[in-house]
């Protein structure tokens, strides 16, 4: 009888707070509040674009094709690094993934090869994110967390680290 799981209690809302509790509510105010942010009225003026990018040489910087493939061997190893994360809306998590035999991951490379190949047809599914409002550290309100499938993850976080190398080619270690 002693032993029970305890809830933790609902954070009261406090006097000066025009924040919705009722959960359907309260995204509807986070939407609004984060859309200002994302959809600002005031773009920066482009001539300091222009100013910014001058340095780069003209026809910008040699890029392998090699830097947006992956390989299934890239795949597992960024999976491995994920387990215990969340899994997309596809509900398949790093845990979950990390049984699948080494084939698997050859073929989600084949597919994001070929993607890169032809210049496009992302499978559907894997342009669908997960967004969940979380807590602000400070206690401020909420702030949105998107989380996309795992092999989107996968793939992505393999280029970011072959592009590593090319961006340290051309970039000021600055």
């Amino acid at each position: 009888v002693a032993d029970y799981v305890k809830v933790p209690e609902c954070p009261q809302p406090r006097a000066d707070d025009n924040i919705p509790l009722w959960p359907p509510e309260r995204v509807k105010f986070e939407t609004k509040k984060w859309e200002k942010i994302w959809s600002r009225a005031d773009k920066p003026p482009v001539h300091l674009i222009d100013q910014y990018l001058g340095w780069i040489p003209t026809g910008g910087f040699e890029l392998s094709e090699n830097c947006l493939k992956v390989s299934g061997k890239q795949l597992r190893k960024r999976l491995l690094e994920m387990r215990g994360k969340s899994g997309g809306l596809d509900g398949w998590t790093p845990d979950i993934l990390a049984a699948l035999p080494t084939e698997w991951f050859s073929l989600v490379a084949t597919i994001w090869n070929a993607m890169v190949n032809n210049g496009g047809g992302i499978p559907e599914s894997w342009c669908l994110t997960k967004v969940a409002l979380i807590e602000k550290p400070d206690g401020d309100g909420m702030r949105p967390l998107s989380i996309s499938t795992v092999q989107w993850r996968i793939c992505a976080s393999s280029v970011m680290r072959n592009l590593t190398t090319w961006t340290a080619a051309w970039v000021h270690p600055d």
